[in-house]
């Protein structure tokens, strides 16, 4: 099996360490325009160490795809700065079967009617996989508590701690250039909006940017999320400069209020004609690398003329909501 990454900072690291424990005899290369091997590896905690990744699973670095036969590689993965996601993507694809590309797609339309067309690009949306997710899914389709009202989204989080091996300026997600900005870095949470209820109607939102740390993104969205058809809204705000950290989204049913914490990964159900008495709590346990390897997996072994239930898509409605939320 030979198998292609093209971006190894943090995240395609841990999609490696993944992919080389699942698929130990799988062939790994680096497609990279870099001069050096000198990467070093970045654990799932983030701390970087100081063994070389090329040398520790045995890498082979490409720097030009002219001698790679087509259809080569099994299967392609993109974890390189936002806004080069679909130029690598144009480039790699007629040598590989498929490919996953990291969450969001990109940061531009530019393009985008290259992904459109195909059958075997994903974009890896993970929290899709989240068993949370799954039982909320489930929920929403039996309509067990009633018509939904309205929902909360809150995400805090604080981008200087997010890597403390270098500065939080580097990042691209504190980078216009290179596709940064609160709403595409967390976007998350609303592709889990979309993938339970589609695309709203009506966007209202206000983009805020924190001048104390003068970065030339917005790092704080509050906006609407407004179903017509559906009757309810859908109030989200995200902010990474925030050290009150937060991931929940609450759903107010008529008989039920439902909260999810994907903090906690925990999920509460409470009664709202009996004072609002708890009904069910689970926390699942489960963590990140988990999400990731199912993801992953599951990746792997779909067959795109199959027609079995596949959890990801092309990644382009969600990349269509972020910047419809980030021009109003």
């Amino acid at each position: 099996m030979n198998l292609l990454f093209c971006g190894l900072g943090g995240i395609g690291q841990r999609y490696l360490r993944i992919i080389k424990k699942k698929y130990p005899k799988a062939k790994i290369y680096s497609y990279t325009k870099r001069n050096n091997n000198q990467i070093n590896e970045i654990n799932d905690n983030l701390v970087l160490q100081k063994n070389n990744i090329y040398k520790k699973y045995n890498i082979k670095k490409i720097t030009n795809l002219k001698n790679i036969k087509n259809k080569f590689f099994d299967a392609s993965f993109i974890t390189n700065p936002t806004s080069l996601h679909i130029s690598t993507c144009r480039k790699i694809y007629p040598k590989t079967k498929k490919i996953l590309i990291e969450k969001p797609l990109s940061n531009n339309l530019k393009n985008i009617n290259f992904i459109q067309k195909k059958e075997n690009i994903f974009t890896a949306n993970v929290m899709r996989y989240h068993p949370a997710v799954k039982k909320l899914k489930e929920i929403f389709k039996v309509n067990q508590f009633g018509k939904l009202q309205s929902c909360f989204v809150n995400v805090q989080s604080y981008m200087p701690d997010w890597h403390k091996y270098e500065n939080f300026r580097k990042l691209y997600a504190s980078q216009k250039r290179l596709g940064g900005g609160v709403i595409l870095t967390e976007s998350h949470e609303l592709d889990l909006i979309r993938f339970f209820f589609g695309f709203p109607e009506k966007i209202i939102s206000v983009l805020v940017s924190n001048k104390k740390f003068q970065l030339d993104v917005e790092s704080k969205v509050s906006c609407c999320l407004i179903y017509l058809e559906k009757d309810f809204f859908a109030n989200v705000k995200l902010d990474f400069l925030n050290k009150n950290l937060s991931r929940s989204l609450i759903f107010i049913f008529d008989k039920a209020k439902i909260i999810l914490n994907l903090n906690q990964n925990q999920i509460e159900i409470f009664n709202l004609s009996n004072n609002k008495r708890l009904i069910k709590s689970k926390t699942y346990k489960i963590n990140r690398n988990n999400l990731f390897k199912k993801m992953i997996v599951d990746f792997m072994r779909h067959n795109i003329k199959s027609k079995k239930k596949f959890l990801l898509d092309n990644g382009i409605e969600t990349l269509n909501l972020c910047l419809d939320i980030k021009k109003k």
